[in-house]
């Protein structure tokens, strides 16, 4: 996701995004009330793609912020860990039915992170940085 487009680093082609998604698919994130996600579903391709361009475009606008990517398997399932230096930011969960992505499951509550985090060798994400990124998005952290 990352590399996408829409202001997130590398670019990206979101049509070419909307027809890897099934028709009926749905989003769901869980920012622990910290970190700027939607709050409810999303269903649809052009929504789903459109809120995963918005949401890590709005990290490319940070200054000097550069994210990476890494397929991986989380629960069983293919998905990604999407970083930010030593940090894990979020990791995403996708559901594939019938060769499409039929659900995109993404954790970015820091406390939910923790763990993974380690078992990447790998840092949560600091109350520190946390509120300099969610600064960057006008957001007034709870940390």
């Amino acid at each position: 996701m990352a590399g996408a487009g829409g202001g997130v680093p590398g670019g990206g082609d979101r049509s070419r995004l909307e027809r890897l998604l099934a028709e009926d698919v749905t989003a769901w994130a869980d920012g622990g009330g910290r970190i700027p996600v939607a709050r409810r579903p999303i269903i649809g391709p052009a929504k789903v793609a459109r809120y995963l361009f918005a949401w890590l475009g709005r990290l490319g606008e940070v200054r000097d912020v550069v994210l990476e990517t890494t397929p991986v398997e989380l629960n069983g399932q293919p998905g990604l860990v999407i970083t930010y230096g030593e940090y894990v930011v979020a990791a995403t969960v996708l559901e594939l039915v019938g060769g499409r992505v039929a659900g995109v499951r993404t954790i970015a509550h820091p406390e939910k992170l923790a763990y993974l985090a380690r078992q990447l060798s790998r840092r949560p994400i600091e109350a520190e940085l946390l509120a300099t990124l969610l600064s960057a998005w006008r957001i007034r952290p709870t940390v």
